[in-house]
This record gives structure tokens, sequence and C-alpha cells, in this order.
């Protein structure tokens, strides 16, 4: 099983609250491994607060098999990391070594990710070629196994930036496609990128490359990612976005509840964005997890791959499939699953 982000909110705890604490929801449906619930890969987008909250608790109580990161963005930005930014740099920093040594196992794996001059520098021209991924290229392995045929992962970003531009574009932007029973759900990941690196991404990636079936809402869902400061609409991402699509896409907003109109300086999730993705995917291929179902108790968002239903499966089934393993679902869950069994890969050590 992949986790790409972490926001374990403490209020989750709450059987009150709308929101889950998903570290303990993770322990609930990984499998146990050497005594401890494994996850085979943590892929962190960039480390803002809403992006790793958590992650010290994870590596505590849970065997991350791999860490998959760019790290441009720690070198850029040293200062003004929260705690468990920190921590994840940390972490990285010790896998890097073994990796380069060339004896890390699972547990002390990590791929790093990059543009083609990353890894002429040390210490990533030590890296042996598994731990490179290049942007552009793609991988099939998962801590150590390979899972081709059931598993693809294409990475498209980070692009080249400026030095001054905002840390949001140094975001991992990747393409996840799970296959099971001729079924393929292709899922596009782009972490918090604004619509300046989004629009050259789409134009430097060919349709067929980026061609997906659920789109993970850039930002959360923010007006950033589909307009410019002056509310103009950025036609080279509505229009990437519009070819790339497979028929009967989804667009999923990981965010609180959509708002009735926007403010000024709101933080998102945006209306005017989300009225944009209903204009590109349709008012029935949208879902925000923060009201799937219901505000008070949402429920979890599954697209299901290998089973009865080949993509998004409505909520009254969707509790039972949240647990399923990497290749049988994705899920951007918001609610506890109550999985009867614990499943997945185990690591290659």
């Amino acid at each position: 099983m992949a986790q790409v982000d972490l926001n374990h909110l403490t209020a989750g705890e709450d059987d009150d609250e709308p929101q889950v604490p998903v570290i303990d929801q993770l322990v609930e449906i990984l499998p146990v491994v050497d005594g401890r619930p494994y996850l085979a890969v943590f892929a962190l987008t960039h480390p803002d607060q809403d992006h790793c909250r958590g992650f010290a608790k994870l590596l505590d109580e849970v065997l991350i098999g791999e860490l998959w990161v760019t790290p441009r963005i720690f070198e850029e930005y040293k200062s003004d990391l929260c705690d468990d930014a920190t921590k994840f740099r940390e972490e990285a920093d010790r896998r890097l070594a073994l990796m380069c040594k060339g004896d890390a196992a699972s547990g002390d794996r990590i791929r790093v990710v990059g543009g083609e001059d990353l890894f002429d520098s040390k210490p990533y021209s030590d890296l042996p070629d598994d731990a490179r991924s290049p942007v552009g290229s793609d991988t099939t392995v998962i801590d150590g196994r390979d899972a081709e045929g059931t598993f693809t992962a294409t990475f498209l970003g980070p692009l080249e930036v400026d030095a001054d531009t905002d840390r949001n574009d140094t975001s991992l932007a990747m393409k996840v496609a799970l296959t099971a029973s001729g079924c393929e759900q292709r899922i596009l990941f782009l972490g918090d990128l604004a619509h300046e690196s989004l629009g050259e991404l789409l134009k430097e990636a060919d349709s067929a490359t980026l061609e997906f079936d659920v789109l993970i809402a850039p930002h959360h869902c923010s007006k950033r990612a589909l307009f410019d400061e002056n509310g103009d609409e950025a036609s080279e991402v509505t229009d990437g976005l519009k070819q790339s699509a497979a028929d009967g896409a989804w667009v999923v907003a990981s965010s609180p509840p959509i708002p009735a109109k926007d403010t000024d300086g709101a933080d998102p999730p945006h209306r005017v964005a989300w009225d944009k993705y209903e204009e590109i995917f349709g008012a029935d291929n949208q879902v925000c997890t923060g009201e799937h179902g219901s505000e008070k108790d949402p429920d979890p968002v599954v697209f299901e791959v290998g089973g009865a239903t080949c993509g998004y499966v409505k909520p009254s089934t969707a509790a039972a499939l949240a647990a399923a393993p990497l290749t049988k679902a994705s899920s951007a869950a918001r609610r506890r699953p109550r999985p009867t069994e614990r499943r997945g890969y185990g690591p290659v050590k």
C-alpha cells in the first residue's frame, strides 16, 4: 500500500468530528510485517504542514518501506518548516546516506525525484540507478518489489522554476496507474501546483502520458490552479485538463466542504474553481471529500480496481472497499473504514 501526503488531525480522534485520525486508520488496515504495520511507500508532494502533519507519529508507529521525495524544496527552503517537515527531512537524509552506500533494505529505502541535473552532483550522484527517478521517467517498483502489470508511477514534476518561485511550485507531480482484472484507474497527483507551473507541465507532457481517470484537484481545489491573479481563466491549464481527461474522468477535491461563494483572501477550497471543474468534468463526476455523503459524517471516496466496479464506488459500498490493498482500490478516505483483515504487499529486504 502507498500513501501520498498526510494530514493527521488530532481532532479526528473525537467521534463527533468529521475528520479522521489518518494514522490510526492506516494502522488498522495495513498488513503486519515483523510485528509492525507496514506501509510500502510514503510519497511527499511538498512539506507544507497540511501535507505532512503527523509524519513523526507515522514513522514511530508504522514501518515505511520507502520514501519518495523531491529534495529541491528542502534545498531552497531550509527554514520555515514545521516539526513534521523537519522530521521528514531528517529521515530522508538518513535514508539517502544509506542508499548512497548501497546497503539499504526495506525501512531504509528512498526514491529521489528531480530533474536530470539533480543527479549530476553529490550526494545524489552517488545514488544507485534504482533510487533515481528523473522527471519524465516511470517505475513499477514498490519498496524493492516489481509490481509490473498492476502498478506504474510516472513522474511529471517538479519542473525547473526560478529560485524565487512559490514553494508550492516545487511540488512532486505524478500519475499513478493501478491495473487489475482488465480494469485500470489512472490518478493524477499535482500537489499544490499553481497555474503557472501547471501550464508548463501540461504543455511539456504529451496527452497520452497525462491521460487520467481521476484528478486530485491541485491545492485542495484552489482557484490559483485554474485562474491567474486577475481572475482570468488560465486556458493552458483548463484546456490541458480537458484534453488529458479520459471519458468519464472524475475530479476529487481533498478539502473541507465547498463554500457557497468565495470571500476575498479565503483559503481553498474555492467555489470558482469547483464550478470550473464542473464545466470540465460534469457535476456527476466531481466529489469533495469533506462533504461526500454528508458534512457531519463524510463517506470515504473510493475508486475500485479489479472488483465488481471499475472506478468510482457509491458511498453505500465504499466503506468496505476502503480497506482494499493497493492493487484493488485507490482511496481518498475521510472516515475510518472497518476492515476484516490485513492485506497488502510485503517488503523485499
